[in-house]
């Protein structure tokens, strides 16, 4: 029986032609829309999830307050981790992170380049985080002074083909550092994006990057680094904070020459919250944090233009109701249940649905190298890679199917068969559906209009303060950095 119906669906689709594109190409590019936006906000979803202890990951982040004003930050002082290490229970691993800005590498006079996304973290950094190791001793190149690990890309960059192990470089024109061992690119997914690690060395020349906080003149008023915690199992995270305030009260706000109007506190952020964190300076040093309600506006947009692409379904469908009332009368009168005929309006709307969800595939792969480029991300689309992918899209498909083919299939399937053959009409469940489609209509007119008001509203602010007049001259003017 099911396969009579599909290939019955088949038919009737191969004789509407023109109704049955209108149909698949309906829903395809409101699939197509509504897939893109789903992977978007998957990929930002997924930020750090990759690592095997993110639930247990913590960044310390520091709050400071100077008469009156409340200073949120991400960074912290760098005694604060040897302090952690030798007077806070709870913790498995700490390690230091200092994040470098626009370096200069210089591998021989001819090839220098400015790179940046390097970190100088310690040895433990390696016990925090997943790092794929592909080649090298990475343990013994960050615990030894002026030593690097650097990614397949950078290594190819800087040497080509040739061995990058045991190679130099010259870091800021002031350091040589070996290379002691290459990784694998991080995903794109990471708050952490490091092209190069270098092995922490305690020289103030060394871990200088320009981006130091200063609150006073002792060492833990100078917010030089980013340190990261990892709890130990069944950890309560209370505890941890409460030694936290410990030790800022020992080291800072007890200290007779800082002013009394300065007082320092720590505070510990899961590491799954850091890339939706928007009030510490963008999250952290590279990756610019998204506002989570973002998340739902874009989720709402998505269903609302898959809403769209399913009333044009029902639309198209309950058009169809008055050229196939006597179908279902012919089909009723020689013994046909009401759930056969549901079941057969139904494969007709899992056949264009199935068919739509296959285009939109291709339309989503075909879209996604423009939409990274626009958003600079690396969102992909995998299905081979991703069983979880697959099954997501297959529910997605049965979710469209119900949802845009229940209703006409129901509301056909009730014709009574008597006055379908008698006066070619459905009685009263065709006028059910002509109120139906008038105001399927009026909402998908609303919506679509709505929605168009919105996108010129955001067109003209975007123009405004490309093209606003500034006051000055903007042309021909470079900035040189030092």
């Amino acid at each position: 029986m099911i396969l009579n119906n599909l290939l019955f669906g088949l038919r009737h689709l191969r004789r509407q032609k023109f109704n049955s594109l209108l149909h698949v190409t309906g829903l395809a590019l409101g699939m197509s829309v509504c897939i893109l936006i789903g992977l978007f906000i998957q990929q930002e979803l997924s930020f750090d999830g990759y690592h095997s202890k993110a639930d247990r990951i913590y960044r310390i982040n520091s709050v400071w307050t100077e008469a009156g004003k409340e200073f949120n930050l991400y960074a912290s002082p760098l005694p604060l981790a040897e302090a952690i290490r030798n007077e806070m229970s709870g913790i498995e691993t700490v390690a230091l992170v200092r994040p470098q800005f626009k370096a200069v590498i210089e591998i021989n006079p001819q090839k220098i380049f400015k790179q940046d996304h390097v970190l100088i973290v310690e040895p433990a950094f390696l016990d925090i985080f997943n790092i794929n190791i592909v080649s090298g001793d990475a343990n013994k190149a960050l615990s030894t002074p002026y030593q690097a690990i650097v990614t397949e890309t950078i290594a190819q960059k800087y040497f080509g083909n040739e061995d990058a192990i045991g190679k130099t470089f010259k870091y800021r024109d002031k350091f040589l550092i070996t290379i002691g061992g290459i990784m694998r690119d991080l995903p794109s997914n990471t708050s952490l994006p490091a092209s190069i690690l270098l092995s922490y060395v305690p020289n103030s020349d060394f871990l200088e990057n320009g981006d130091t906080w200063y609150f006073g003149d002792i060492e833990w008023t100078k917010l030089a680094a980013v340190t990261y915690i990892v709890l130990d199992e069944n950890t309560d995270p209370k505890n941890v904070e409460t030694q936290l305030k410990q030790i800022a009260d020992k080291n800072i706000n007890s200290a007779p020459t800082l002013d009394k109007a300065i007082q320092g506190s720590f505070e510990i952020q899961p590491l799954n919250d850091i890339h939706f964190d928007t009030t510490r300076f963008g999250g952290g040093p590279w990756v610019a944090a998204i506002d989570f309600s973002w998340l739902w506006f874009f989720a709402c947009i998505g269903l609302i233009v898959l809403t769209l692409a399913c009333i044009n379904f029902l639309n198209l469908s309950t058009a169809q109701a008055f050229i196939r009332a006597r179908e279902v009368g012919i089909r009723k009168s020689i013994g046909a249940k009401r759930s056969q005929l549901i079941g057969q309006f139904m494969g007709e709307a899992f056949i264009i649905t199935g068919i739509s969800g296959l285009i939109s595939m291709i339309i989503v792969q075909s879209a996604l190298f423009p939409l990274n480029d626009l958003l600079e991300k690396e969102i992909t689309f995998d299905l081979l890679q991703s069983p979880e992918l697959i099954m997501g899209l297959l529910l997605f498909v049965v979710f469209t199917a119900l949802s845009a083919g229940l209703y006409p299939a129901w509301i056909t399937s009730k014709f009574n068969p008597v006055v379908v053959l008698k006066s070619n009409s459905a009685g009263t469940g065709i006028q059910e559906l002509s109120w139906l489609r008038k105001g399927f209509v009026v909402i998908q007119f609303t919506i679509s209009t709505g929605l168009f008001m919105a996108v010129l509203l955001i067109a003209q602010q975007v123009n405004f303060m490309r093209n606003n007049d500034l006051g000055f001259e903007t042309e021909n003017i470079i900035n040189v950095e030092l």
